[in-house]
């Protein structure tokens, strides 16, 4: 598989890898993706059931705390149009 990533719509950048460990600015893990094989990806996000076991399983040592927040509560930034979904 492969990341595409960038920084406010610039920056493109491209990454062949195995493994994807997403973290917030704090440096917890928040979702993680394994090719288990060219067809098969596996991913799994920390407000998913079983996210610590697949950490565990993934030698990733950090804990995940979840809490869920209403979507609609949140302020929305000068311009957004997307509404989180929690």
């Amino acid at each position: 598989m492969h990341v595409e990533t960038h920084d406010k719509l610039g920056d493109l950048k491209q990454f062949q890898c195995s493994r994807i460990v997403i973290r917030d600015n704090l440096g917890n893990p928040i979702a993680v993706a394994l090719q288990q094989s060219p067809e098969h990806i596996f991913i799994i996000h920390a407000a998913e059931e079983g996210f610590a076991q697949a950490l565990a399983n993934m030698g990733i040592k950090n804990t995940t705390l979840v809490h869920r927040v209403d979507g609609g509560a949140l302020p929305k930034p000068p311009g957004e149009l997307w509404t989180p979904q929690c």
